[in-house]
């Protein structure tokens, strides 16, 4: 009896054993389960990265459990002898490893869980990335409202520049023989041919652009002046239809088989009308440039031949005297500022001789010791006038004029007139640009001839101006400038008021003019643009826009201080950029803080090399970008 109890106990304990192996291999099973839910939870997000490493925690115990259970059915094989305590030691090992199966499964269930909450984060993940999406489609539609406003605004700039450059219908006029022979001596023959073929193109008629496009049809029914307005205002097409409307029936019906040729004329001409504007532009702008260079070289001809007698004395630094014909250049003279009346030694620079055919004007004054003297000069030769307060061409004095000495004054008793061809003398003096002649004693104070100089402003404007490199010098910085930001917030630094840098003097085309310098504001809010910008000189619209420093949504003004030329590609392009940054910036930041500055090459630049624009904003926005402003724009876009 007691071996078969035996017997059926180790019968049992085997079974139990065999069961606990089986919960043991579905532990297993369940913890491999778990490390694959882990391992998919994983892939699904690195977001649930931390639930994945739960699971296989939960599998590194399942493991562990059914390896305990191993263990004791181990145990109890080795003590089948004792069947009743290896029974109750199975049972009791059975029962932890149904536990720790228990286990398995629950971790088992926390991995599942893990995984649903990575699929919720992944899908949570895809919805966000769908609202990147939107919110990518919003910034592009905002984008496009806003290039398209742009666009009407510059298709409005250019109907305007159309208008103004055909509504002017006066002929430019030929060269006469003396301004071709002029611009002859200073350009050559390709000088004269420039300015004929310039003249060409500025005196085309827009009535024969129409009529070269085919648009002769457009003639016959609407009329040059209506057809010139459609030109110039609005919708083009839509403009000829509404005067084709207005028509009388009857006349409408005579031109209806018309009318499809007609539009199509019009999409010719409205296709070529910009070019046409262009070439009409360019060829009024160089034709007024060579003009004003002939005007420079025919007023130096006239004033090289103003001028004295060889013989005549001339009053050096020491008081000695000297025949101006043996002067040479670096004699000191003796010279006065008649409207300080600063008086210096000067050198001489320059000896300007003339010969031929003179108009000369012989002068009567009173000398020293009561006698009178004589000096001869051309006619045009300037004397300081006491009585008149300016200088008087030798023509123009009369007898009782007063004439400046050095010493006091004296009088004109005499004038007499003559022709006669003979050499004459002329000195440029520095810096005064005065001397003294002398006659009977008396030094007489005279204007000095200044070395004829012209500004050919067509070359100029070819010239390309030098490259330099970009100095901005410091820059804004979240942190160093974190007090103006603050200053914005407190109302130190007025909210929407921009404050621009003081306009720069120079020189353009040999004409003192003002250039813009710089621009900072606090930005709060956007607001709209209107207004035309002021137009800064050497403005070429067909090459540059008048940019602005502060941009008008940022409440940017419209006057010079806030005007720079800068190339269309460059405007529209490479500073909206950075400008529609920080518009879309100040969603998320209350205040930002706009500088924008440029760097001009040479003294004589009339635009800016380079454009530097920085902002940071309350919220922890920060921008700074180096624009160069090249025609084409950088290849290379910046952005914040």
């Amino acid at each position: 009896m007691h071996g078969a109890a035996s017997r059926k106990a180790a019968a049992d304990a085997d079974a139990v054993d065999a069961g606990a192996q089986a919960d043991a291999q579905a532990a297993r099973a369940a913890a491999n389960q778990a490390a694959a839910d882990a391992a998919l939870a994983g892939r699904l997000a690195d977001q649930a990265e931390a639930d994945a490493h739960a699971a296989r925690q939960a599998a590194d115990s399942a493991t562990r459990a059914a390896n305990e259970a191993s263990a004791a059915a181990t145990r109890a094989e080795k003590d089948a002898a004792a069947a009743n305590d290896a029974a109750k030691q199975a049972q009791l090992d059975a029962d932890a490893a149904r536990e720790s199966a228990d286990r398995a499964a629950e971790h088992a269930r926390d991995a599942d869980e893990a995984a649903t909450n990575a699929e919720n984060y992944a899908k949570d993940t895809e919805a966000r990335a769908g609202n990147v999406e939107q919110v990518s489609r919003d910034i592009q539609a905002e984008l496009a409202q806003i290039q398209e406003q742009l666009r009407l605004e510059n298709e409005a700039r250019q109907r305007q520049e159309v208008e103004q450059a055909i509504a002017d219908d006066s002929d430019i006029p030929e060269l006469t023989p003396d301004e071709a022979a002029a611009l002859r001596d200073e350009r050559g023959q390709a000088g004269v041919d420039e300015y004929n073929r310039a003249r060409a193109e500025a005196n085309k008629p827009l009535l024969g652009f129409i009529a070269d496009q085919g648009g002769q049809i457009i003639l016959d029914i609407i009329g040059y002046t209506d057809a010139k307005k459609c030109f110039t205002e609005g919708d083009f097409i839509a403009c000829v239809m509404t005067v084709i409307n207005a028509l009388p029936i009857l006349k409408i019906a005579s031109v209806l088989s018309k009318i499809p040729d007609a539009v199509s004329a019009v999409v010719r001409i409205v296709k070529g009308i910009r070019s046409f504007k262009d070439a009409v532009v360019a060829g009024r702008r160089t034709t007024s440039n060579l003009r004003d260079l002939i005007r420079q070289l025919l007023n130096c001809r006239r004033t090289v031949g103003n001028s004295f007698t060889p013989d005549t004395l001339v009053l050096l630094a020491d008081h000695t005297r000297k025949p101006i014909k043996d002067i040479v250049a670096g004699d000191q003279v003796l010279a006065t500022d008649p409207a300080t009346g600063r008086t210096d030694t000067k050198p001489v620079t320059d000896i300007i001789t003339g010969t031929g055919e003179k108009h000369l004007v012989d002068l009567r004054i009173q000398g020293q010791g009561g006698t009178d003297g004589t000096l001869t000069a051309t006619d045009g030769h300037p004397f300081w006038a006491e009585n008149h307060r300016k200088w008087v061409d030798a023509r123009d004095l009369r007898s009782g004029d007063i004439l400046r000495t050095d010493t006091g004054t004296t009088t004109v008793t005499a004038i007499t007139t003559r022709t006669e061809t003979l050499a004459v003398y002329n000195l440029s003096v520095a810096d005064l640009h005065t001397y003294y002649v002398i006659t009977a004693g008396t030094p007489v104070l005279v204007h000095n001839q200044t070395a004829c100089k012209v500004i050919d402003k067509e070359k100029e404007i070819k010239t390309p101006q030098p490259k330099v490199d970009p100095r901005p010098g410091p820059r804004l910085n979240l942190i160093k400038d974190k007090n103006r930001i603050a200053d914005c917030s407190n109302g130190r630094f007025p909210a929407d008021v921009p404050v621009n840098g003081p306009l720069e003097n120079f020189t353009y085309l040999g004409s003192p003019a003002q250039r813009a310098t710089s621009g900072t504001t606090c930005i709060t809010k956007i607001v709209p643009r209107f207004g035309d910008p002021a137009t800064p000189v050497g403005w070429d619209p067909s090459v540059t826009h008048r940019g602005h420093l502060v941009s008008a949504m940022f409440s940017g003004s419209n006057s010079l201080e806030n005007i720079v030329l800068q190339y269309h590609a460059v405007n529209w392009s490479d500073v909206k950029i950075i400008e529609l940054a920080v518009k879309r910036a100040l969603q998320t930041n209350k205040q930002i803080i706009y500088k924008v500055w440029v760097q001009y090459a040479s003294p004589t630049a009339h635009l800016p090399q380079w454009i530097f624009i920085d902002a940071i904003g309350s919220s922890g926005f920060e921008c700074s970008a180096t624009i160069e402003n090249i025609p084409g724009g950088a290849l290379s876009k910046q952005r914040c």
